[in-house]
């Protein structure tokens, strides 16, 4: 009998419910520079930023999709469906190596099984700051965050 994958859009509601969701304001396929960044979370205090890149199978195009995004986020991730974690974690070393964190979605919630290491970036209290402007500006326009492009292409 095959196995049967969910949508990778199933993945999205148990990751965004790990995370405080009055502590960050969530933005889905936001722009960062010419790709998008499945999930980001910003926060409204003092919570580290988080980036998740949400696949169903590939672990690999994942980990090189969340490794960009730790020019902006403190804390990245990959979110796989539960079946797919194991190989991932296979190559734990790379995780590692890019600073990857890695979440197992199932149909009964989404857990951390590897925590992202947080590096030092002097680029990325910038790239910050100017999001933070950037969704002022919006916010007083039309209130539409999804889609917001965060760097110049």
């Amino acid at each position: 009998m095959p196995i049967k994958f969910p949508a990778e859009a199933e993945l999205l509601e148990p990751v965004v419910a790990l995370f405080a969701s009055t502590s960050y304001q969530t933005l889905l396929e936001a722009k960062l520079s010419r790709k998008r960044i499945d999930l980001l979370l910003i926060p409204n205090g003092d919570c580290p930023w988080i980036s998740v890149e949400l696949k169903v199978r590939n672990w690999k195009k994942a980990l090189w999709q969340a490794a960009v995004n730790t020019q902006l986020s403190d804390r990245s991730y990959v979110a796989l469906w539960h079946t797919t974690v194991r190989a991932a974690l296979h190559k734990q070393y790379l995780f590692e190596s890019y600073g990857v964190g890695i979440i197992s979605v199932s149909n009964g919630g989404a857990e951390v099984v590897l925590q992202p290491r947080i590096s030092a970036s002097s680029t990325r209290i910038r790239q910050q700051e100017l999001i933070l402007d950037e969704l002022a500006s919006v916010k007083g326009k039309d209130e539409r965050l999804d889609t917001l492009s965060l760097l110049p292409a």
